[in-house]
């Protein structure tokens, strides 16, 4: 049977609804929302199929389709990135579909050209293990940035990428220190603060911002995983397992990015049985 209007408009703007929810927390620079969209994308693997549903049941003239169209593209093209090309190492296969990506991402544009979560998803597109670009993260990072100034999560792949790969820890230092201008009470720049003091080496100075962030948030896993690192840099293994395993509590090992160092760390103190169990149940 045909839904009534009433019906159709609720239906829709329940299903557009769960997707806006989502957009918001990110916005928002809500950490839960930042370790789903980086580390679980099968969150919203429905998502494009609720917008799609949604645009048919309010048809081709509501205010509302530029919107929901965008935010299509931008789920379609996030998708292709971070959960079907996830897996692939092949550096031939990625750059083959980051054209079509970058592609989704400009078709998304075309229906909402402020919208700074789209340029921020097309700078995290040139945030890759296969191929990085820096000019083109800081590129898309400053369209995101002039935007919405005050979003932190932009700067996670400019800083990150400066940081870690072309280890230029004055840059760095910059970066990070307009985020703490913007937002110094922050969950995300406060870690950030913590991984630019594990770089430095100041392995103290790393411990204590984690140890304060875990006890205003303990139901976050992300200061426990970057003590991880922080331990597994100097090759303290009984800290890296112990904080590891803590770590794992809150947040599943499967999409936990403190598992490599775990299982290093396994190794290492010749827990070679234990290591195997542990590496078993990402190749099931």
């Amino acid at each position: 049977l045909p839904l009534h209007s009433s019906m159709r408009r609720n239906f829709a703007a329940g299903l557009q609804n769960e997707v806006q929810q989502a957009l918001n927390a990110l916005l928002e620079d809500d950490p839960f929302e930042f370790n789903t969209w980086y580390n679980n994308p099968a969150k919203y693997i429905h998502y494009p199929r609720y917008l799609e549903r949604a645009m048919e049941l309010l048809g081709e003239k509501h205010p509302s389709l530029n919107l929901l169209q965008s935010q299509l593209f931008y789920f379609k093209a996030y998708l292709l990135k971070n959960y079907h090309l996830f897996k692939s190492n092949n550096k031939e296969d990625f750059l083959k579909n980051r054209m079509e990506i970058k592609h989704l991402y400009e078709e998304a544009l075309k229906y909402n050209p402020d919208a700074a979560f789209l340029y921020h998803g097309i700078e995290n597109l040139y945030f890759d293990k296969v191929i990085y670009a820096f000019d083109s993260i800081q590129r898309y990072f400053d369209f995101a940035n002039s935007l919405a100034p005050q979003w932190i999560t932009p700067y996670h792949d400019y800083y990150d990428i400066t940081l870690n790969t072309e280890v230029n820890l004055e840059k760095a230092d910059s970066i990070l220190g307009k985020a703490l201008q913007v937002r110094p009470e922050s969950y995300l720049v406060r870690l950030m603060y913590a991984w630019q003091k594990q770089r430095e080496g100041k392995v103290k100075a790393a411990d204590s911002t984690c140890f304060a962030l875990i006890k205003e948030r303990p139901e976050l896993h992300n200061a426990w995983s970057t003590m991880v690192q922080t331990h597994w840099e100097i090759n303290d293994w009984k800290r890296v397992l112990e904080y590891a395993e803590k770590s794992f509590l809150v947040y599943p090992d499967s999409i936990n990015w403190a598992s490599v160092f775990y299982y290093d760390a396994l190794i290492q103190c010749n827990l070679v049985d234990k290591a195997k169990k542990f590496r078993a149940k990402f190749e099931s």
